[in-house]
């Protein structure tokens, strides 16, 4: 099951292949290696000075120790669509992915899009 939590009149781009590869891995990861499957919940929002996108699911979770793969600087693991997706993000925003998990309890991925970068693109002439 997919559910859409989209806050309504928001105005961005999203960084190309920036949502895609989240999704998939809470499909893949998160509720596959579950004989039920599960619920995959995408939530776009302004908090603050900040848009927000996330990726929850209520399936297996992820262990800390691939979290911390995924968030390290040369991190390798399993996980190569969130490390990509990890370091674009760091270049672009100087921020890159947040992830909250719990085993058996589903996780929780997301970033943010500063207001201020969606308003300096919006600005530009050339």
């Amino acid at each position: 099951k997919v559910v859409w939590d989209v806050e309504d009149h928001l105005h961005f781009l999203l960084p190309p292949f920036t949502l895609q590869p989240l999704v998939e891995n809470a499909i893949r990861h998160g509720l596959m290696e579950t004989m039920e499957g599960g619920t995959v919940k995408i939530s776009v929002y302004r908090k603050e000075e900040n848009y927000i996108i996330s990726v929850a699911d209520d399936g297996i979770g992820m262990p800390d120790e691939i979290i911390r793969s995924v968030l390290k600087e040369n991190g390798l693991s399993r996980g190569v669509g969130l490390i990509n997706v990890h370091r674009r993000l760091k270049l672009l925003y100087r921020e890159g992915l947040f992830i909250e998990s719990g085993l058996d309890e589903g996780t929780i991925v997301y970033y943010k899009i500063p207001v201020e970068d969606v308003r300096s693109n919006e600005i530009r002439t050339d």
